[in-house]
């Protein structure tokens, strides 16, 4: 059965990591200015490989360092 999972990517050093607690600390919070990115995955299975690929994608586009929310729906 197909579940979400959710991936921030730290500001310091890019690289995506299983987001630890809600979207509040990393925009408003405690963990305000910690983060560049939040990716939400709904799917079956592997979903860190998607977030990674929505990661490159966004960094080859020239958007790594804005501030936005994706979520990606694998069908």
């Amino acid at each position: 059965m197909p579940h979400t999972e959710s991936f921030v990517v730290r500001k310091s050093d890019k690289t995506l990591q299983k987001k630890n607690g809600n979207s509040f600390d990393y925009w408003r919070g405690k963990k305000k200015g910690t983060i560049d990115m939040e990716i939400e995955v709904f799917a079956f299975s592997n979903h860190r490989e998607e977030a990674k690929k929505m990661q490159n994608l966004l960094k080859e586009s020239g958007m790594e360092n804005d501030y936005f929310i994706v979520r990606i729906e694998k069908k």
